[in-house]
């Protein structure tokens, strides 16, 4: 190894084996008449990249590889970021914050969009919309679509019927139950008909909201395809089977329940209730928002008071105390969450 003058001050004594800069076994590179070798012009190394060095502007057609670029900030957006434009324009549309929901979820909802509008593609669906305003709400229903039936979930409605709702009917005051984010309302017959079951329906006040107008529509006419399940023979009385086999509530289910479109992230008063059924609303939230509705649902449960949210969602609050898989309890003294 020896130290060879490369032709530039910074690196004239870069220490470079022979063998490397073409010199032969025994031959002394001071004695070669090209002793000078100068890197940013010799051609064996044209592949080298010397920051600061090389010349500028040159023109060889072998020009020495230059670091990579980074991208340029301006220039035509990507589909999947007009997608997610358009489906939180949609929610904006609608008198929802965009900022609040998670793009994940929507992006996966967009296939169903676009066939709920009948076109191919977001951008001919925000075209579509620009032109027909009133195709905005079908397009949130397909976006923001609940699943939900009779008494889903069974082990849930066996717990309400045999250890919550006792609790809440024996209270001084008439029920109170809000069912958030009801959908089309299937939870909230559900519980009415427990609450029926045990004597607690007259003077309650059942509340079910959501920020889909059309679903609010299906909520009041109560009407339903059939489950997979058999409904509770209790509750026969309160529901009737209709020639296409469909399940339509009763006159006295439809006349217990009250229905209101609303969104349940805009800041408002949101009352007292006894229990609060709000289910697989928050797994589509961005974490701080998911965080700041359980905070809300807390403050409006009366002492002692229950909350009902998905199998995947797990509220971390210190004033509620987990009883049941998917339940918990107001505490009237601070505890751990568990």
């Amino acid at each position: 190894m020896e130290s060879a003058d490369l032709g530039h001050p910074l690196i004239s004594h870069l220490p470079i084996p022979r063998s490397r800069l073409g010199a032969t076994e025994g031959e002394e590179i001071g004695k070669r008449p090209d002793s000078q070798i100068n890197v940013l012009s010799d051609a064996r190394f044209r592949h080298v990249y010397f920051r600061g060095l090389n010349p500028v502007g040159s023109k060889r057609k072998n020009d020495a590889i230059r670091p990579p670029q980074p991208p340029a900030l301006t220039g035509p957006q990507s589909p999947k970021d007009a997608d997610t434009r358009f489906l939180r324009r949609i929610l904006a549309q609608a008198g929802l914050s965009p900022a609040l929901y998670r793009a994940a979820p929507l992006v996966r909802r967009l296939p169903a969009c676009l066939r709920a509008l009948r076109v191919e593609c977001s951008a001919a669906a925000e075209r579509l919309l620009a032109a027909n305003p009133a195709l905005v709400s079908k397009a949130l229903e397909s976006l923001l679509i609940g699943t939900t039936e009779l008494f889903r979930d069974p082990a849930i409605f066996t717990q309400l019927e045999h250890h919550v709702l006792p609790q809440i009917v024996q209270r001084a005051t008439p029920p109170r139950i809000w069912s958030a984010a009801c959908s089309d309302g299937a939870e909230l017959y559900s519980v009415a008909m427990l609450v029926a079951k045990l004597g607690g329906l007259d003077g309650s006040h059942l509340l079910g909201s959501d920020c889909r107008p059309e679903a609010i529509e299906r909520a009041k006419r109560g009407v339903y395809p059939p489950g997979e399940r058999a409904l509770p023979a209790a509750t026969a009385r309160h529901w009737q089977v209709l020639s296409d086999d469909r399940i339509a509530m009763s006159h006295e289910m439809r006349q217990a329940v009250k229905w209101e479109q609303a969104d349940l992230l805009a800041p408002r008063a949101l009352g007292t209730w006894d229990l609060i059924l709000c289910r697989n609303l928050a797994i589509y939230l961005e974490p701080i928002a998911a965080d700041r509705l359980w905070m809300r649902l807390a403050d409006a449960l009366a002492p002692d008071g229950f909350l009902v949210v998905g199998k995947a969602e797990k509220p971390r609050l210190s004033c509620l105390r987990r009883i049941a898989p998917s339940i918990y309890c107001k505490c009237t003294r601070l505890q751990p969450s568990s």
